[in-house]
């Protein structure tokens, strides 16, 4: 068990994650009913309209939050990256999943089976409460996203947002700027902002004509002009 225990500490999420601070008895109990597994970029963790195989914990990588809707349209929700959580809420409530979480780069995550979480939540349950914290966090983010931005916020500024949180996640220093290193499709552009791929791609070209991003085939370098902000 010794050698199961060291596995959060050599687990890059490290502190950021909600269950990185279990101890004791209830520490050896969670590392036993958990699964290290890696996926590769386009791996389907939770496919929508299904009930998730249990809760994933993302180490490395990064997915995204997606729904299809029957009209052929889709809306990118967000991303999950270090130390995110994918299946809670279903896992607790027990209902079929809203959105699918798709890997956009290798990514290595900790699996706790549905059944299993469920066991230990009611034998532990000192180890609800941070959990209770990061859903509220991850509420209030939403939240004040929804809000502040995509009502208020003109689309070329939600760009650049979108495009600086890639780059804090999955970004690459490069030369001139830094290169988000995760295939964005004009469409993929369109879903996070809500408009269409003809929306979207007047916005990528008159980022990249002010200078502040460049493309390359199907990645986007974020200029340093990009990362400032678009100049006055």
């Amino acid at each position: 068990m010794a050698a199961e225990r060291r596995r959060c500490d050599r687990c890059p999420a490290g502190a950021e994650c909600p269950f990185c601070g279990l101890e004791g008895e209830a520490r050896d109990a969670f590392d036993a009913i958990t699964e290290v597994r890696c996926y590769a970029a386009g791996t389907r963790l939770v496919e929508q309209g299904e009930r998730p195989e249990g809760l994933f914990i993302v180490r490395e990588g990064l997915a995204q939050l997606r729904h299809d809707a029957a009209d052929g349209r889709r809306v990118i929700f967000g991303l999950v990256g270090r130390a995110g959580l994918v299946g809670l809420a279903e896992v607790v409530n027990g209902k079929r999943s809203r959105l699918s979480a798709v890997t956009l780069q290798p990514t290595t995550v900790e699996m706790v089976p549905r059944r299993a979480l469920v066991r230990f939540l009611v034998d532990y349950p000192a180890s609800v409460v941070p959990l209770l914290v990061w859903e509220s966090e991850e509420l209030e983010r939403f939240t004040d996203e929804l809000v502040n931005e995509r009502r208020s916020r003109p689309l070329p500024d939600r760009l650049l947002d979108r495009l600086r949180d890639l780059a804090e996640v999955c970004g690459e220093p490069v030369d001139g700027g830094v290169l988000i290193d995760v295939p964005l499709s004009v469409r993929s552009v369109g879903d996070t902002l809500g408009c269409s791929r003809q929306w979207a791609s007047k916005l990528l070209g008159d980022a990249e004509a002010a200078g502040l991003v460049e493309r390359r085939q199907r990645r986007i370098v974020l200029t340093r002009a990009g990362l400032q902000g678009a100049p006055n």
